[in-house]
């Protein structure tokens, strides 16, 4: 089976409006080259322009599909923000820099790599502290990180705050701006 092309930018910007300063896309009265009839292109601009584009939600990020030529793409807002602003596809991620995973005004999205963006991830769900890398060890607290695929035990503290403390100075260090405390 022939892999089919990428959804192009032109095509984005022709379908959707991105306010940058808000992260909404709104969709556009579409061109009838976008569709593989006219009867499609008319039941779209009847309902949709105007209207948010793109609100389902999956893992908290806002997604959707697009529909170009009669092949149906799905896409995920915050990289058809990305593209749109800066005129090609992230690679290989868009992250949000608050992980906040619908906030997607421009200036909380950045491409990354896919380790960079696991780095910005917050805490396990099953994490009881709420604190990335540090849980309680018997009466004591432990920190932790992933570095380059391996766990790294950063110590066992007396206090909740001397574990954090540790976690952060590794995670500045090693990670940078992609660290999340």
């Amino acid at each position: 089976m022939a892999e089919r092309p990428p959804l192009p930018i032109s095509v984005l910007r022709e379908a959707i409006a991105y306010n940058e300063a808000t992260g909404e896309l709104i969709w556009k009265r579409r061109p009838l080259e976008h569709f593989p009839h006219e009867k499609a292109a008319k039941a779209f601009n009847n309902r949709f322009p105007g209207t948010l584009a793109l609100t389902a939600k999956h893992q908290g990020y806002r997604c959707g599909a697009i529909s170009y030529k009669g092949i149906r793409y799905n896409v995920e807002a915050h990289r058809v923000a990305f593209a749109i602003a800066h005129g090609r596809w992230p690679e290989p991620c868009a992250d949000h820099v608050n992980g906040i995973r619908d906030d997607n005004r421009l200036m909380n999205l950045r491409e990354a790599t896919k380790l960079q963006n696991a780095h910005n991830k917050g805490p396990m769900p099953n994490n009881r502290l709420g604190i990335k890398g540090v849980h309680r060890s018997l009466k004591r607290f432990t920190a932790h990180a992933q570095h380059n695929g391996k766990r790294v035990d950063l110590g066992t503290y007396d206090t909740l705050e001397e574990a954090v403390d540790a976690r952060r100075a590794f995670a500045s260090k090693h990670f940078g701006v992609y660290c999340r405390h």
